[in-house]
């Protein structure tokens, strides 16, 4: 049972040469930047990665704070923008339904989707993950963050990674045009990455609460949904919950029972949700397709 779905879902997946075809293009004729831009653009990024190599080398610098920081940025970057027209740019360009008239399936349209994704996701956290451990290993101090640290904050990076591309994916088959739904998605980036633990912090700080991150259980309902907020944000995940310099307060349930530990297993399940959604509304927009055929 499980070798003949992934043989459907992906071994006997067409759609699982779409990112090879986007590669080829990109490589022959430089997609829609064109090759010039394209190798200038490698090139500074080439000379930037190995002055990142040389300085941790001949400063002994740890910069796994910096680093980190960088990948986190690229994630939620990239994967949006690389999801974001998947299923409403098909639509936009009037191929979406000759695509559901084909065989391949809602599941296969998903996954054929998203392994394209994960395959840029992984290359780029491999790509770091040279200047992560040369940093660690090469500090004149301690490093912030331990070896299993290192090794945390790379899973949890992956499944907010994950998540990003199921939430965008699952974005795209709700909307008609690319450009809502880029705009959906930035909006709801903004929202919880900037807005909300602003208005949290706010909220605190005008409430007499110096510590909003702290979870505790004699807090109200209201603070202990504000601390696992705080807590779930990727940022806090790298520079709070994993740092060995963070001010870890006492009694916070958060450290004491180990609950940052959880965050990937949060992610990776929002993510899941987000994939069956985008495949319950795909298998919808199929069914009314075919019964209007």
């Amino acid at each position: 049972m499980i070798t003949r779905t992934f043989r459907h879902l992906v071994l006997d997946n067409p759609m699982t040469l779409e990112g090879a075809r986007f590669w080829r293009r990109f490589l022959r004729t430089g997609g829609d930047t064109g090759r010039a831009v394209n190798a200038t653009i490698f090139v500074l990024l080439g000379v930037f990665y190995l002055w990142l190599m040389y300085a941790i080398v001949h400063f002994h610098e740890d910069l796994n704070a910096a680093i980190l920081g960088l990948e986190l940025m690229l994630l939620t970057l990239l994967v949006p923008a690389s999801l974001y027209a998947s299923v409403s740019g098909e639509r936009e360009k009037l191929t979406w339904d000759a695509l559901i008239l084909t065989r391949l399936t809602p599941a296969q349209i998903v996954v054929g989707k998203l392994l394209s994704r994960l395959a840029l996701i992984v290359g780029l956290q491999l790509l770091i993950a040279p200047l992560l451990l040369l940093s660690h290993m090469c500090a004149k101090f301690n490093s912030e963050y331990s070896g299993a640290a290192l090794v945390l904050s790379q899973v949890a990076l992956f499944t907010w990674s994950l998540l990003l591309a199921g939430f965008s994916l699952w974005v795209s088959t709700k909307t008609k045009r690319s450009v809502t739904t880029l705009a959906l998605i930035t909006s709801a980036l903004l929202a919880f990455l900037v807005l909300l633990p602003a208005l949290i912090l706010l909220f605190a700080s005008g409430s007499g609460n110096s510590n909003p991150e702290v979870l505790t259980w004699d807090g109200t309902p209201l603070q202990q949904l504000s601390a696992c907020l705080l807590h779930l944000h990727p940022v806090g995940v790298l520079y709070g919950d994993l740092m060995r310099t963070s001010n870890h307060q006492a009694g916070d349930l958060w450290y004491a029972e180990r609950l940052f530990t959880t965050t990937p297993w949060v992610y990776g399940m929002g993510a899941l949700l987000c994939l069956f959604g985008s495949w319950r509304t795909l298998r919808g927009m199929e069914i009314a397709r075919r019964s209007r055929g």
